[in-house]
């Protein structure tokens, strides 16, 4: 195990980095949700996202977690990384091939004979993905996060300008399909490079028997977490069609991808680190309690202001035909505000190697989602986002008692870090809405900016109110200092 200083300023060092690449990325991710939203309409974002539910089911099972094991194991040989990367490689083409074949399915389940044509262009970003699991692992495993935020950050830009750019010129909804390919493409190319690492011309199963039961467990969770995060999508598009599919994607693209993009790094820096830590109770339990004050302090106030702000905010995002998506930008952020703090309990399972109380967990979490979700489609696909609120709150409480019991993280240890982010969003949000009461602007453009004002001055004047928030604010600046010199 590292020295605690050599942990701590690699962690923290990586956590900067990543963190700031994460934010440019959210912010590109954005600015391309806005663009093409002027550029295509709802009908046509719903269409590729119909498929897109699709891949993103597929791309959580195709690596069977063996990525995450990579990362997990404290010790492991070049033949068994290479063993693995082949049999990412093999899955990716397997699944590409079985996706192609039921591209006909497709189209008679949403009743849309364009539909076969995406699906058979998209299959291709499987065996991309699977051919870059093994490099992004290794290089998480060196804890070269920063690497590995940079190349997601030039895949998202390059993919980004190439949908806006097909858009222009009257691709319609391939331009989309054209972004899915290139960004899979820049990122395979871009982890190959980073991690300059060769895979040997061998494929011995056997001896990774016990990384494949433990990546099959793992991925039984993430097939269960997959499917919750892709079938509302599914069946709105099954049920309303494409254009309220395109309305409740393009709300998600506002507000739950930039959150879990920006969240996706920090896990990325957390888990090896954790990882490493498993022999050390107090540190690990510390080491945790930075990653989910971090975590709250920059995800909590983003929820609640774009859930109080939600209709200024889609519009001036999106624009005014894209009102109708306002409601369910709130629901998303509501949910948001929470979602991501909760959910850094699923670390711990991962760290521990603990794969049965996640299994158990996400089975939980599917059976209330599915109830909750089929009674919201009997209404509006809004009563579908709603759903996505309730199960996030309810599940909360059992999520973190379950990840915590047996591990050298407590309720009490997560309350402690994260509740000066939770009385400063209370603080935010009431501000907000004496100032909304109060003051009145002409446009939404201006409303918004002076809520962005107030909030984020009634938010840090909170941490710098109170001696708590006070040290821990300059604890990590003190971290962010060490680590970079």
């Amino acid at each position: 195990v590292d020295s605690g200083d050599g942990l701590r300023n690699r962690s923290v060092r990586g956590a900067v980095f990543t963190a700031g690449a994460g934010a440019v990325e959210s912010f590109v991710r954005l600015a391309a949700t806005i663009a093409l939203a002027r550029l295509l309409s709802p009908e046509e974002i719903g269409l590729v996202s119909m498929v897109m539910v699709i891949i993103g089911l597929v791309e959580f099972i195709k690596d069977l977690g063996l990525g995450i094991v990579t990362v997990q194991r404290q010790e492991i040989t070049q033949r068994e990384v290479s063993s693995l990367f082949w049999i990412n490689v093999l899955l990716g083409v397997l699944f590409a091939v079985l996706l192609c074949a039921i591209s006909p399915l497709v189209d008679d389940f949403y009743g849309d004979h364009r539909l076969d044509s995406i699906t058979i262009a998209l299959a291709a970003t499987l065996v991309l993905s699977g051919a870059s699991v093994q490099h992004e692992a290794l290089l998480s495993r060196q804890m070269k996060q920063g690497q590995i935020a940079l190349v997601r950050l030039l895949s998202t830009t390059f993919s980004s300008l190439s949908a806006i750019g097909f858009a222009l010129t009257g691709f319609g909804y391939w331009s989309l399909v054209v972004r899915e390919i290139a960004r899979a493409v820049v990122y395979l190319v871009g982890v190959w490079w980073h991690a300059r690492w060769l895979p040997s011309l061998v494929l011995r199963a056997r001896e990774v028997s016990s990384h494949l039961r433990q990546g099959v467990q793992l991925s039984s969770s993430f097939l269960l977490t997959a499917v919750m995060r892709q079938i509302d999508g599914v069946m709105v598009g099954k049920y309303f069609g494409a254009a309220d599919l395109g309305i409740y994607r393009q709300a998600q693209g506002l507000v739950v991808a930039p959150i879990e993009q920006f969240n996706a790094p920090v896990f990325g820096v957390a888990q090896p680190g954790l990882s490493s830590l498993q022999t050390n109770p107090e540190r690990y339990c510390r080491y945790y309690q930075r990653m989910v004050a971090f975590v709250a302090m920059v995800t909590m106030p983003v929820g609640v202001f774009v859930a109080a702000y939600s209709e200024e905010f889609t519009i001036v995002a999106l624009g005014a035909k894209w009102a109708a998506a306002a409601p369910f930008v709130c629901a998303f952020a509501l949910a948001m505000s929470i979602r991501p703090t909760v959910h850094t309990c699923t670390i711990v399972l991962v760290t521990l190697g603990r794969s049965s109380p996640l299994l158990a967990l996400e089975i939980a979490n599917a059976l209330l989602f599915t109830l909750f979700m089929f009674v919201g489609l009997q209404f509006s696909a809004l009563a579908v986002a709603i759903a996505f609120v309730v199960v996030t709150v309810i599940l909360a409480p059992a999520r973190i008692h379950y990840s915590f019991k047996d591990s050298p993280v407590s309720f009490a240890a997560m309350f402690d870090a994260i509740q000066m982010s939770l009385v400063s969003c209370v603080v935010m949000y009431l501000s907000l809405m004496a100032f909304r009461h109060f003051v009145t602007f002409g446009s939404r453009p201006g409303t918004l900016v002076a809520g962005i004002a107030v909030g984020t001055a009634a938010y840090l004047l909170t941490w710098l109110a109170v001696p708590k928030g006070r040290n821990e604010l300059r604890s990590i600046l003190h971290d962010i200092a060490s680590a970079m010199r």
